[in-house]
């Protein structure tokens, strides 16, 4: 016969199942009783109970799912970067979708996953780029299957050590689930010039600066 009293700690935390226990032991309370107003009322009670307990059950696990996508969309912007950094246009181009955007800071835009690896290996090849020192700013959801990444970045010309606040830019990828695996579907580099504002180029110079020290 199954031992109810060892568990009067857990059911003073759980009202949903104390209200299960209550039916199974006690049924005449609920039956033609006006005790908690009767069994009409206290099954409407564990009904909310139990609609309560799901949508908490639910929220938490879609709580989770954001913070894991949310990961994994910064691991993808780190990949980018990263080949970015060693020079590697394919390296660069595999966290894009198939058919995937980039658009440059000239504005120059390339589409598709194969023609990102062919443009920035070309571009690898022909120029000695900076190092990108980046700080992602944020990570949101857009809706259940996509997110968006915002970062300021900026570029270490080569064989130097300071940043060049002529080439800092703000970053935004997007990021869309397909099939269980998320990639990037557009990449946006865009220059921070702020025109008029030299204390904010100044600014955003040394938090970068920053990073690219640390």
């Amino acid at each position: 016969m199954p031992q109810y009293g060892s568990r009067a700690a857990d059911l003073r935390e759980e009202p949903t199942k104390r209200l299960e226990i209550e039916l199974i032991l006690r049924p005449d309370r609920f039956v033609g009783s006006d005790e908690d107003g009767g069994f009409g009322r206290t099954a409407q009670r564990a009904e909310r109970a139990i609609r309560h307990s799901e949508r908490s059950e639910r929220s938490n696990e879609e709580g989770m799912m954001r913070t894991m996508s949310a990961d994994e969309v910064r691991l993808l912007y780190d990949r980018l970067i990263t080949g970015w950094n060693d020079h590697d246009g394919d390296a660069m181009a595999e966290p894009f979708a198939e058919d995937g955007v980039i658009i440059g800071f000239d504005g120059s835009v390339s589409s598709g996953r194969q023609t990102i690896g062919t443009e920035m290996s070309n571009i690898f090849a022909d120029h000695e780029t900076g190092r990108y020192s980046v700080k992602v700013r944020s990570v949101r959801s857009l809706g259940s299957q996509a997110m968006m990444l915002r970062a300021i970045a900026g570029l270490v010309p080569p064989g130097q050590t300071a940043i060049n606040p002529a080439t800092n830019s703000h970053q935004t990828a997007v990021a869309e689930q397909h099939e269980g695996q998320w990639k990037i579907v557009l990449f946006q580099n865009t220059p921070a010039q702020f025109h008029g504002r030299p204390a904010l180029v100044e600014d955003m110079t040394q938090e970068l600066q920053a990073v690219a020290g640390s």
